[in-house]
């Protein structure tokens, strides 16, 4: 479970882990009559989890995640490849290609129809290898956007991401979002049955 080293600093293989005293006593060796010196003892356990097994801590996945958003909030392509796995899957749009390809193209078709939109981050929880966020979208209705023409209209989506991260990467996403407003926005229209009367 922790790679290199358990939570009492056993030590692997991988040489990650630490004899600690507790460990030392348990096996009865010699050890056990030694008390650590402070710049020895064993990092908690989450950090050993993470140094151990090359994980990101969780604010450096939300820094990352901060930079997904910010591909959208600028159109800054480059972004894509610094923070998407090479088989990056977005689960939300089954349609495109593993990869940073399709979100570029998604990303560049977005901000030619809302060149103003900008992303509010309400709220984000970092855990284990998962960063969530609940989001606000603004921005003007500008160019034509999966059929519907421009309508000059400020429009508002609501949402929630969750992304898991790999080796420093975006590798899935899954998203939530309030999309039937967000296309009665952009000029949709839903009409509902008829009752009849008895």
């Amino acid at each position: 479970m922790w790679g290199g080293g358990d939570l009492y600093g056993r030590p692997s293989a991988g040489g990650c882990g630490r004899t600690s005293t507790i460990w030392a006593k348990a096996t009865g060796t010699r050890a056990a009559m030694k008390a650590p010196s402070s710049h020895h003892r064993p990092p908690p356990p989450l950090r050993m989890y993470e140094r151990c097994n090359n994980k990101m801590d969780t604010e450096s996945q939300k820094a990352l995640v901060n930079k997904y958003v910010e591909l959208w909030d600028t159109g800054n392509l480059a972004l894509a490849d610094e923070v998407l796995a090479a088989d990056f899957v977005d689960h939300a749009h089954p349609e495109f290609s593993p990869g940073p390809a399709s979100v570029k193209q998604a990303v560049a078709d977005f901000r030619a129809a809302f060149p103003d939109a900008r992303v509010t981050i309400e709220q984000m929880i970092s855990e284990g290898d998962t960063v969530a966020l609940r989001l606000v979208l603004r921005g003007t209705h500008q160019g034509n956007f999966a059929g519907f023409p421009p309508t000059g209209k400020q429009v508002v989506l609501y949402g929630m991401d969750f992304i898991r991260i790999a080796n420093g990467k975006l590798v899935e996403l899954w998203n939530s979002a309030d999309t039937l407003n967000w296309v009665l926005q952009l000029g949709a229209t839903v009409s509902f049955p008829q009752s009849r009367e008895s």
